[in-house]
């Protein structure tokens, strides 16, 4: 399974990729993967931390 998930400015694209043997769980890393990628943030964390002091 995989996510693609453009950066905003549609400059670069984040990829992300999930592979399990126990395909009978298909349905529940499926949703994972897409839960993950929706928390999936481009901003920068140094820069967040030094906004909130």
């Amino acid at each position: 399974m995989t996510v693609h998930i453009p950066y905003p400015e549609a400059t670069k694209l984040a990829i992300l990729s999930l592979s399990a043997t126990a395909t009978h769980r298909a349905d529940h890393y499926r949703n994972l993967l897409r839960e993950v990628a929706r928390m999936v943030t481009f901003e920068d964390p140094l820069t967040a931390n030094r906004e909130g002091v």
